[in-house]
């Protein structure tokens, strides 16, 4: 069950915008109010993951080092995103 105060946030204001990530289908719906409301986002195939992610990490890429990151990212395109703007952040510090 969706807690009554998240849903009532995600509802509140027809104007506003709110992104909600999950891996399930039924989650999403019950949060949106419906099905209709939800964009379905597929893996991406091992080459389009793998050029993603050299695009986001530019010359810190390193391609033997992918391979078992992407599948545990399941080659999801905003997993990817996030991982790689993490693993930059850690770069520079």
């Amino acid at each position: 069950m969706v807690p009554l105060v998240l849903r009532e946030a995600v509802l509140l204001e027809r104007e506003w915008r709110i992104l909600v990530t999950s891996r399930r289908l039924d989650a999403a719906a019950r949060l949106t109010g419906s099905v209709a409301g939800c964009l379905i986002h597929q893996a991406m195939n091992d080459s389009k993951a793998q050029q993603l992610l050299r695009t986001k990490l530019g010359d810190k890429y390193e391609e033997g080092a992918t391979a078992d990151l992407l599948r545990a990212l399941e080659h999801l395109p905003l997993a990817i995103t996030q991982a790689a703007a993490y693993i930059l952040l850690r770069i520079i510090r």
